[in-house]
């Protein structure tokens, strides 16, 4: 029945009438002639076809939103767009296009290339009503030209999986004034400039984020500390993406996550933060959001110095909101949560673990380095539901006594290769709940 309505809501908005043309993945192969003339269209849509042939150029003066998916040996004829003056929105997938073949197109807002091979993005200066930017996994993109930086109305410029970006030039990013998400992701550009002067040659670097006082959404690598230049803090961002280090992957854009992989870091505190971060008693309360409130992902990868996940005073706010919790590769970790530190979660949902071969505690009983703060009585995880452990050969047990009651929300528990552990729980079985006592009896794969 949905695909029923779909198809006659459909038949309707194509006709004439409305001004629309949508046969979206129907398996079209060239454009459709069905259709006769264009002239009155407003809004065309073959995403999902894999177009083999365009027509050498389409008189369509009305045209306001044009989504193509093109076979990735097609080349857009240089005068495709001639006469599509009205056009704001242009998504093109697959395909080879020249970008001076848009010179005419000056009432763009929204132009997205994915997986699109593009050459002559000089010729994007000329589209200054550009606020949408976005080239997604063009692989053969090797260099952003300056001249992207004369676009001064963008507000979203999106780079993600633009595996073979190399140059971004210096100081392109920072004439972007109206930015308010920049979008790189872990895959794309990760070589920045390590100072910030305009030598030629010389790549964008981090320094220019802070000339973007509208920036508010960030996701980026940075793949060496040496490329954070000293004193440099973020922005102040509503969500943000960052890699720092190895090649993790950023798990969606949806969340804010902040990852640390392969570098060279004995413990997580307050100073870690607020050298990237500006500092929480900077910002008023309804700014706090701004900042690690609003964190959702840490993942801790392949860090062989690293000894303790937090050290310092625990501020029982600033993470609040995380989610999920990725700890790999620790080799010196020997636990990961004081009391204080395990009360100050309420949101985490997802805690994996792997390759820990110090590990003897989830939990440790003491908060030695914790002084001046107020030891919780219990530990609630209310709100977890998968526990991943694997590789923990001397994790003795997973929780102690305290935190049972509070995990009736657990759904999945895998315990795997950890030889000297006696206990799921530091607990007797009638003070368990039955579900999680058969979850735990049926979890161990040594």
């Amino acid at each position: 029945m949905h695909d029923l309505v779909r198809d006659v809501a459909i038949q309707i908005a194509s006709s004439k009438e409305f001004g629309f043309v949508i046969k979206v993945g129907i398996g079209l192969k060239k454009w459709p002639g069905s259709f006769g003339s264009f002239e009155d269209c407003t809004t065309i849509s073959l995403m999902g076809n894999r177009l083999k042939e365009l027509l050498e150029g389409l008189v369509c003066p009305l045209l306001k939103v044009l989504l193509l998916e093109l076979n990735d040996s097609v080349d857009v004829p240089c005068k495709f767009f001639k006469e599509m003056k009205a056009l704001e929105v242009l998504s093109l997938k697959g395909g080879c296009l020249s970008l001076e073949s848009l010179k005419c197109s000056t009432n763009l807002q929204s132009l997205q290339f994915i997986e699109c091979e593009c050459v002559d993005l000089i010729s994007l200066r000329k589209l200054q009503r550009l606020k949408i930017l976005g080239f997604l996994s063009c692989y053969s993109s090797e260099e952003l030209p300056e001249e992207i930086g004369e676009l001064e109305s963008v507000r979203l410029m999106d780079l993600t999986g633009c595996t073979g970006l190399r140059r971004i030039h210096v100081n392109l990013i920072g004439r972007l004034k109206k930015l308010e998400e920049l979008l790189i992701g872990s895959k794309s550009f990760m070589k920045w400039g390590v100072g910030g002067t305009s030598r030629g040659g010389m790549n964008a670097s981090l320094t220019e984020l802070n000339s973007l006082s509208h920036l508010s959404v960030l996701s980026l690598r940075i793949p060496e500390t040496k490329y954070i230049p000293r004193d440099f803090v973020f922005p102040k961002l509503l969500k943000y993406e960052i890699l720092i280090g190895g090649d993790t992957c950023l798990r969606c854009q949806t969340s804010t996550i902040l990852a640390f992989d392969s570098i060279s870091i004995t413990s997580l505190n307050a100073k870690t933060f607020e050298q990237l971060f500006p500092s929480v008693d900077q910002v008023s309360h309804e700014e706090k959001v701004l900042l690690l409130l609003s964190l959702t992902d840490l993942k801790l990868v392949s860090l062989s110095t690293l000894k303790y996940t937090w050290k310092g005073p625990t501020r029982h706010e600033s993470l609040q909101s995380l989610t999920y919790l990725k700890l790999w590769h620790l080799c010196q970790l020997k636990f990961i949560f004081t009391p204080s530190l395990a009360q100050s979660l309420p949101q985490l949902e997802t805690l994996e673990i792997k390759d820990c071969s110090e590990l003897e505690h989830i939990i440790t009983s003491k908060d030695d380095n914790y002084e001046g703060e107020i030891i919780p009585n219990s530990i609630c995880f209310l709100k977890l539901k998968t526990l991943f452990v694997c590789i923990c050969e001397k994790l003795e047990y997973v929780f102690p006594l305290s935190v049972a009651p509070s995990l009736l929300n657990l759904e999945e528990l895998h315990i795997v290769s950890a030889d000297k552990l006696k206990k799921y729980l530091v607990v007797e079985k009638e003070k368990i709940h039955p579900q999680l006592m058969e979850m735990a009896s049926s979890c161990f794969l040594n």
